[in-house]
């Protein structure tokens, strides 16, 4: 990887694809892809859930859920949108349901360029912080 720098959550985008290894065989041979969605880093990273209809709710004490200030949605709607598309024009992730013509913009899956990053990463770093919302300090270093 070269002296592009990536966000905390990047990092964390990156790291989780490459964790979501999915192996299957089809007409064409032996497949391997990292897929990651929106729903997934809204849900994971953001601790937010989207509902029909555009709700978001998020996670409150014991498992329920709270609605959340819209405003405060939408800011970390744009977070997530710049840094999809950042990672897509660097040629790390692309969206993988083009083909199936719906759901557009909401499956990625890393490239070989988003694979030796998500690899790099996980050597230097470990997987801290992977299934938990990042601490302040994690990846702050690189």
């Amino acid at each position: 990887m070269n002296a592009e720098r990536l966000s905390r959550l990047q990092k964390w985008i990156l790291k989780r694809a490459y964790q979501n290894e999915h192996h299957g065989e089809g007409n064409f041979g032996k497949w391997v892809n990292y897929p990651i969605t929106k729903a997934e880093i809204y849900r994971d990273y953001f601790e937010l859930d989207i509902e029909g209809a555009g709700l978001f709710r998020s996670y409150g004490p014991f498992g329920g859920f709270r609605f959340v200030n819209k405003e405060a949605a939408k800011i970390k709607t744009v977070i997530l949108s710049r840094s999809l598309a950042k990672l897509r024009a660097r040629g790390y992730i692309m969206s993988f349901s083009a083909e199936c013509g719906h759901g557009l913009g909401q499956n990625f899956e890393l490239t070989k360029k988003g694979i030796a990053a998500a690899k790099s990463i996980i050597g230097n770093n470990g997987l801290e912080g992977l299934y938990n919302k990042p601490a302040e300090d994690i990846d702050e270093q690189t």
